[in-house]
């Protein structure tokens, strides 16, 4: 502090931040924000001779987006398959757990894309302690979680379901 010509008293602010989805903060002497994508330091007054030392390592990590993202995807699959299986059946006792699978797998879908969606919104909050906004890469990742549990988990589970609902009617029709 004082080799720049700051008093003894006088604190220095200082934020480093990576890209969310490359990096992640750690270390000693240092407060991790950002979802751990920044680290913020801000050393009190030293006595002289003592230096401020803060060390600081960014080590790489998956999107926070990934496990909810694969989560989705199998349950997705999962949904579509039951209801296939539900929508090829020809003996109604047999495809009862199928209908069940396919339905207990569209309300943990809509589970999974509401949480996407918080985390988006959440993702793009601004924070004080840095002066940075998130990264748009995180809110985007969410994106695509709440579409692919959206569709792939809801909507083709339930096209396939009515399908295979007209498929029936249409066999006990004389």
């Amino acid at each position: 502090m004082t080799d720049f010509g700051f008093s003894d008293e006088a604190t220095v602010f200082v934020s480093v931040c990576t890209s969310a989805l490359t990096g992640r903060a750690s270390g000693v002497g240092v407060d991790v924000v950002h979802r751990s994508s920044c680290a913020v330091w801000e050393p009190g007054p030293t006595q002289r001779g003592q230096p401020a030392v803060a060390v600081l390592r960014f080590a790489d990590r998956n999107a926070p987006s990934h496990l909810i993202g694969l989560v989705a995807v199998i349950v997705a699959i999962a949904g579509a398959v039951a209801a296939a299986l539900w929508a090829r059946s020809t003996r109604p006792e047999i495809a009862g757990p199928d209908l069940s699978v396919a339905a207990v797998a569209a309300v943990i879908s809509l589970v999974l894309a509401f949480v996407a969606w918080v985390q988006g919104i959440s993702a793009g909050d601004s924070w004080s302690e840095t002066g940075q906004d998130f990264d748009e890469q995180l809110r985007n990742g969410y994106r695509t979680v709440s579409f692919v549990a959206l569709v792939g988990g809801v909507l083709c589970p339930a096209i396939v379901l009515v399908a295979g609902a007209v498929r029936r009617c249409r066999a006990k029709r004389p």
